[in-house]
């Protein structure tokens, strides 16, 4: 493994934390909608729309 390699995965995995932190921080607002793996693309769609709403 080199060094530019475990970077990136360390970056990946940074990436991944946020994105469930984010997920946690705007599910936490709506408690009777949980976040799981079958929510991954409601999440993302709602995401997006949140993003064009505030863009």
């Amino acid at each position: 493994v080199t060094f530019e390699e475990d970077g990136q995965n360390e970056s990946s995995r940074n990436l991944q934390s946020f994105w469930m932190l984010v997920n946690s921080k705007i599910w936490g607002r709506f408690p009777n909608i949980y976040f799981n793996q079958r929510n991954v693309s409601k999440t993302l769609f709602l995401l997006t729309i949140v993003g064009l709403i505030f863009s």
